[in-house]
């Protein structure tokens, strides 16, 4: 009956270390995932900036075109 306790005992320490092992990982897991989606903020956020003025040029020169075509298809008023 002692081995059976002591096999216990064994197999409730293995099972502490491991869900300490998980509690760090996960809070680890948790540090990366935060760090990347900050990153990731920061980065569309400066597309955003960064291509605005070429966007807009880009949807006036859009705009010029569709004109054109309409004129060029009799479309336009």
């Amino acid at each position: 009956m002692d081995s059976i306790g002591k096999h216990y005992d064994a197999t409730e320490r293995w099972k502490n270390e491991i869900l300490e092992h998980m509690s760090k990982w996960k809070e680890e897991m948790h540090r990366h995932f935060d760090v990347v989606a900050e990153e990731l903020r920061h980065d569309v956020l400066g597309a955003i900036n960064d291509d605005k003025p070429s966007t807009d040029n880009r949807l006036a020169n859009h705009d010029r075109r569709i004109s054109r075509l309409e004129r060029h298809a009799k479309l336009a008023a």
